[in-house]
């Protein structure tokens, strides 16, 4: 019974903190920006305009994700050591992942939405065939 308190008390110390794990340099996130951005350029500038924001939020969000990856999310319980508990880190990684998987669904509907909008060869020929 002694070793299993032992552990728990040697787990909890030798808890690997990573420093600067996952941060993010401005010109990174402006590149990532700008990289976005470049995928809606087609569809015009009041798209691009629309879905600025939208942009400016998934490239913050995945700045906190790949911070939040560096931090422990488990850890064991002190009551009962073969328990593992999800600490509060982790619930919050799974609400930014939420929110930033419901940016990109929203982000990705936008392009498949430009895409059709712009005829595609076999399209164009298949308006011809229709017409005649």
């Amino acid at each position: 019974m002694k070793e299993s308190a032992n552990f728990t008390k040697k787990q909890k110390t030798t808890t690997p903190k990573i420093k600067n794990a996952g941060v993010v340099k401005p010109e990174q996130a402006k590149s990532r920006k700008d990289e976005l951005i470049a995928c809606f350029k087609p569809a015009g500038d009041d798209i691009v305009m629309l879905v600025a924001r939208l942009i400016d939020e998934m490239v913050n969000l995945e700045g906190e994700l790949d911070k939040l990856r560096g931090v422990p999310l488990i850890r064991i319980s002190q009551k009962n050591p073969t328990v593992q508990e999800t600490t509060p880190a982790a619930q919050l990684y799974t609400r930014l992942l939420s929110r930033y998987t419901d940016i990109t669904t929203k982000l990705i509907a936008r392009l498949q939405k430009i895409a059709i909008v712009e005829d595609s060869p076999l399209r164009a020929y298949l308006k011809t065939l229709t017409d005649d």
